[in-house]
């Protein structure tokens, strides 16, 4: 997963991905509310590029909520 802030772009580990959001495990750290883009690819097809927001900020890493919801195969719908 790619996290695009700004100029910025900062890989990251996924933690836990679904129609409406994902957790990440950064190298960074961003406020709650911070905009962003989220870039991924999956197994099959083509990269997800999606809109995101900071909607949490755990311990173990930060919650984003997409902008809008995610249909592919491999993502859960939780």
């Amino acid at each position: 997963m790619l996290v695009e802030a700004g100029k910025r772009r900062h890989p990251c580990q996924t933690v836990d991905i679904g129609v409406q959001g994902a957790k990440l495990s950064p190298k960074i750290w961003l406020q709650t509310g911070t905009e962003v883009r989220l870039q991924f690819a999956p197994p099959e097809g083509e990269p997800i590029r999606i809109g995101a927001l900071v909607w949490r900020v755990d311990a173990d890493g930060l919650a984003f909520l997409f902008d809008q919801r995610v249909a592919h195969p491999l993502i859960r719908n939780a």
